[in-house]
């Protein structure tokens, strides 16, 4: 193998992870595979008459490795449960009260929000409602989140939402992104309540990144020895 074709399969590798930002499927089978293919026929087609070292050869080989690549990716992300909160979705928005715990440190967005996971346990869309599994991506105003914790049970009100996919090649893809951390929706909390609590976590869980932020590593914190003894 030439290095031409080494740098040219690297290359295709990674346009392919790249078209994978585009969205929807054609016959159950991804867009970004189908123009892989497309693409390296077309390559192999009038490359070779413009550049003598392009042969067609490696111009198919290279639409199959970023098809190969877009295949691999999808491949990696994390599937949906059947019990999974985001199968409750059929529209775009969807005004529900999920039930569970949180599962992560809340911390401020740009948008001055809270966020934080949350894994659900019960969801209740009018009078009905039923057990659910999996992790939610979950936004709160920020006058309502004072107080939370990991390890507290909550219940959300809000509209339960499907996260969007990268609208453009190499754009911030916030579907793949709720995937790749376990979770497949998103809730929009409008109002939360605490329905149980767990003792607060110790410096050396949550409260870590309190210190981290006011004081420096090598400080002598007094707030960590309080909340130990």
């Amino acid at each position: 193998m030439t290095p031409f074709a080494i740098a040219l399969f690297c290359a295709a590798y990674i346009f392919g992870l790249l078209l994978t930002g585009l969205s929807g499927k054609v016959a159950g089978l991804p867009i970004g595979a189908i123009a892989s293919i497309i693409l390296g026929i077309l390559a192999a087609i009038v490359m070779p008459r413009f550049w003598r070292m392009g042969r067609s050869r490696y111009w198919l080989a290279a639409g199959v490795v970023s098809c190969v690549a877009v295949f691999y990716f999808q491949f990696r992300i994390p599937q949906p449960s059947a019990s999974d909160v985001s199968h409750l979705l059929n529209d775009d928005f969807l005004q529900v009260q999920v039930q569970g715990a949180i599962d992560s440190t809340p911390r401020l967005t740009r948008s001055q929000k809270i966020q934080f996971w949350l894994k659900a346990n019960q969801a209740k869309i009018g009078d009905t409602s039923e057990a659910v599994t999996g992790k939610l991506y979950v936004t709160v105003p920020l006058l309502q989140a004072t107080g939370l914790y990991p390890g507290q049970t909550v219940n959300v009100g809000g509209f339960l939402y499907d996260p969007k996919p990268a609208t453009n090649p190499g754009g911030f893809n916030f579907q793949a992104y709720l995937r790749q951390e376990g979770g497949f929706a998103g809730l929009s909390g409008r109002s939360i309540e605490i329905t149980s609590q767990s003792p607060p976590p110790i410096c050396g869980r949550c409260g870590s990144e309190f210190c981290d932020r006011k004081f420096p590593p090598w400080a002598f914190l007094p707030e960590c020895w309080s909340a130990q003894w």
